[in-house]
C-alpha cells in the first residue's frame, strides 16, 4: 500500500502507524508525469525519485534537480552528475528535492528520527537543508538513491507580483 505526503517527521510518524509499504512525497508546487509512481514501483528500489525541474542561476538554464553526493556541509554549489542534462536513464544519484520521491517503509525504520532536519551554524545561517540531510543519511545507512531522468516533474514557481505590477505601471 502507498501513501503520499509532504516531508516532515510528524507526518512520517503518523504514516508509520499504518500498514503501508511505500511513501511517495509530493509538494504542492510539483506535478509528476502520469504513471510516475508505477514506473518507480516497477524498479523495486527502496529509494527512487522523479526529479523536479529547476532554474540553475549559475548557468542560466533549466535543468533537472539532481546532485551527486553533496557531503560538504555549508557549501551550496550542487555538483550535477555529468550526464544529468542528456540522459533518460534510471541511474544512481546523490539526491534531489523531496517532491517526487518514493521511499520504502524499511528505510524510515532503519533511519533514526528526526528524518528531516535543518542544520544551522552558530550565527543562524543555514548549512544544510532538510532534503540534503535526509539523502545524506539514506546513503550513510547503505541505501542507493535512484533517479528516473526520463520523467521530470512539472515544477511551478511563483513570482513577486509587486515587481510585475510596478514594472507594468512605470
Amino acid at each position: 500500500m502507498l501513501y503520499a505526503i509532504t516531508q516532515n517527521s510528524g507526518s512520517i510518524l503518523s504514516v508509520l502507524m499504518r500498514p503501508l509499504t511505500t511513501i511517495f512525497f509530493l509538494d504542492s508546487d510539483a506535478v509528476p508525469v502520469r504513471g510516475s509512481i508505477n514506473v518507480l514501483l516497477g524498479y523495486g528500489e527502496p529509494v527512487s525519485l522523479v526529479p523536479n525541474l529547476i532554474f540553475d542561476r549559475a548557468h542560466n538554464k533549466i535543468r533537472r534537480m539532481v546532485y551527486d553526493d553533496h557531503e560538504r556541509v555549508g557549501e551550496w554549489s550542487l555538483d550535477y552528475p555529468p550526464n544529468s542534462e542528456t540522459t533518460t536513464a534510471f541511474e544512481k544519484v546523490g539526491g534531489s528535492g523531496m517532491s517526487g520521491l518514493l521511499v520504502a517503509r524499511e528505510v524510515f525504520e532503519k533511519l533514526e528520527d528526526p528524518w528531516f532536519r535543518f542544520i544551522y551554524d552558530t550565527d543562524g545561517r543555514l548549512l544544510l537543508g532538510e532534503d540534503v540531510y535526509f539523502y545524506r543519511n539514506v546513503r550513510h545507512a547503505g541505501y542507493d538513491v535512484w533517479c528516473e531522468y526520463a520523467l521530470p516533474q512539472q515544477h511551478f514557481k511563483t513570482v513577486n507580483l509587486m515587481k510585475v505590477w510596478k514594472g507594468a505601471n512605470e
